[in-house]
């Protein structure tokens, strides 16, 4: 526990003291039932509902108590003394509740609590260095512990959304599991496929939580060399179909091949909104955002490989250098024999020469037709490809474009309507309401066409009227100077303006471990002045066209006010916009008389910066 070296600069009693100390935590540890402890502590769910026991899932105040339990059991209180103990496990209990998805322990945060020396009574006559070495062998030992009761008695499972860690009983996750697992047979249309051995397989499934559900994850697990060759296979796959739309792109006047995708990432968004906005400066922009439902699990396995076929031709070769792929998956793949075998092509060390066959055959063998294993057995899906990695998300946005091609050919030429989506996020800006609608229709009730797409009528928003019934929406109806949310953008149609979702990205509750966004107080209070503007604008206009008398004068200050109150505070503190500082206390100050007089600041023209034209 604490070393032979510590171990040795103890005196003879304190030797013979701590050996009966560790034979007593010997003796507890044959004798733990960590199923006892935890049923003590987190209680057995009995509710027949998966949404209900996603959402219920282990409090920290439950596996803090479920620590208590196994370590006041095990550990004697002459080892490091009733008060030490208890900071130890909760403060043990903290670190590992709040870890991230992919996220390691701090060796500063491990050691940040010393002792108390006092009440220990093998430790007192040593010097400071040696209780310091001391105390970080026994928070080590500490930690392999606790992560290995943990692993005995939780399942835990980062969350899609947040990444953060969520810890289950496994008993209760089972449940969710086989729930799941049935859910996603009917989807992907599950067989189980005999005759294949498991070494073979290399892969097993498992499941996220996601919102009141779960999301359905293909994990590698064969050896280190077969995880390796279909990462760098996947890999090839991916720049092999990006070379392909790029080229489509750059040399053919028809539609992308990925059709309404954005190209560049996200990132391309700004460009593509204010070139739609300068080209339709005067009328009103009618919005659509929504969602394919199920995207991943609605392909169709065969109309994929048709378009595949289609782009892909088998006798094409393909150079990629180790710029595209990187020197060491390039010099792996050469090694194993990835190349297309003629040695003309082959010749340069920094290339490597893949044909459109080895292409679509890694497509088929690692993502189409992937095999992978669920509790002893093997199951191949017969409809819709995996998620999880990056040559699924380009089969998809291949996919989708076929389908845009065909359904929204007229929408995407049109020069007064932008089509944009991002994976299967769908987002449409009009100035003709009849294409809004035409496109609402076809998204929620289909097409006359093999692609499944539908979508999901939940995520639906739209700045418009428009009968819920008749299409099946039961998403968000907002006003015409309200913000439509898309993809980390917050998008103003009547105002003709977006800002970056700050609330979003800085929430608690999405912050991506060992990602740090930066943001200036001044684009903050920028976000928190469209916000509010957006919000209250309709607001402001009905009590503008009273004549002016006191009780206008009143009003406007009530105002001011309410909108300070219930719009502002609130909304800045999720952009996290601090209340110090010169400029922002400036800001707060005089915010009221900016609401007062119509989203404008006219006192003092030296505080333009702080309420100007960009809010």
């Amino acid at each position: 526990m604490i070393g032979a070296e510590n171990f040795n600069k103890l005196d003879h009693l304190q030797q013979l003291l701590l050996e009966e100390i560790c034979s007593h935590i010997r003796r507890k540890l044959t004798d733990l039932s960590i199923q006892y402890s935890l049923k003590r502590t987190v209680p057995h769910l009995d509710d027949c509902d998966v949404e209900s026991l996603l959402r219920k899932s282990v409090t920290y105040a439950q596996y803090r108590g479920f620590m208590r339990a196994v370590f006041g059991y095990l550990l004697p209180l002459d080892l490091i003394g009733k008060y030490n103990t208890k900071l130890v496990i909760d403060h043990i209990s903290s670190i590992l509740f709040k870890l991230g998805y992919d996220e390691i322990v701090r060796l500063s945060d491990l050691f940040s609590i010393p002792f108390k020396t006092s009440t220990i009574k093998w430790l007192r006559n040593l010097e400071s260095y040696e209780l310091c070495s001391i105390h970080r062998k026994f928070m080590l030992w500490f930690l392999r512990t606790s992560i290995h009761v943990t692993k005995a008695a939780f399942y835990v499972t980062p969350e899609n959304r947040t990444r953060l860690l969520r810890f289950y009983r496994k008993d209760i996750w089972k449940r969710i599991e086989s729930h799941s697992f049935q859910l996603l047979s009917e989807k992907r249309d599950l067989k189980k496929v005999k005759e294949v051995e498991k070494s073979t397989v290399g892969a097993r499934i498992r499941f996220l939580p996601k919102n009141s559900g779960t999301r359905s994850l293909i994990v590698s697990t064969g050896k280190s060399f077969q995880r390796r060759y279909s990462a760098i296979a996947l890999k090839i796959v991916s720049v092999v179909i990006d070379i392909i739309c790029a080229k489509q792109r750059k040399y053919s006047k028809e539609l992308p091949l990925t059709g309404a995708a954005i190209w560049n990432g996200i990132g391309g968004f700004p460009r593509r909104f204010r070139r739609f906005v300068q080209m339709n400066r005067s009328t009103r922009i009618y919005a659509v955002k929504t969602d394919v439902r199920d995207c991943f699990d609605c392909v169709n396995q065969n109309l994929l490989r048709s378009i595949l076929r289609k782009h892909i031709l088998l006798t094409k070769h393909f150079r990629l250098n180790a710029s595209v792929i990187g020197t060491s998956s390039l010099v792996f793949a050469r090694r194993f024999g990835f190349g297309c075998g003629i040695d003309d092509h082959n010749c340069n060390l920094l290339e490597l020469c893949i044909t459109g066959e080895m292409v679509i055959w890694f497509l088929e063998t690692y993502v189409i037709s992937k095999e992978f294993e669920y509790r002893g057995g093997i199951y191949r899906a017969f409809r819709g490809i995996p998620q999880g990695n990056h040559a699924s998300t380009r089969l998809c946005d291949l996919y989708l474009g076929a389908a845009d091609c065909e359904r929204y050919l007229e929408l995407m030429k049109r020069r007064d309507t932008l089509l944009i989506r991002y994976v299967d996020d769908y987002l449409l800006l009009t100035t003709d309401m009849n294409f809004a609608r035409k496109f609402l229709e076809v998204m929620h009730l289909g097409a006359d066409d093999s692609y499944n797409i539908i979508a999901d009528s939940t995520k639906t928003v739209i700045n418009f009227y428009c009968e819920r019934s008749k299409l099946l929406i039961s998403g968000k109806m907002v006003g015409s100077c309200s913000a439509v949310p898309w993809c980390g953008y917050i998008i103003y149609p009547g105002l003709r303006r977006y800002c970056i979702d700050w609330a979003k990205i800085h929430s608690e509750k999405a912050v991506s471990c060992r990602i740090i966004h930066k943001i200036g107080s001044h684009e903050k209070r920028i976000a928190v002045l469209r916000f509010l503007k957006a919000s209250l604008l309709e607001k402001y206009r009905m009590v503008h066209r009273f004549p002016s008398d006191k009780w206008k004068v009143s009003v406007l200050k009530k105002f001011a006010t309410i909108g300070t109150k219930l719009y502002a505070r609130p909304y800045a503190r999720k952009v996290r916009l601090s209340m110090k500082g010169r400029w922002n206390r400036v800001f707060w100050q005089n915010l009221c008389a900016w609401l007062r007089q119509g989203f404008k600041y006219l006192y003092n023209t030296k505080l333009a910066h702080l309420y100007g034209s960009n809010s």
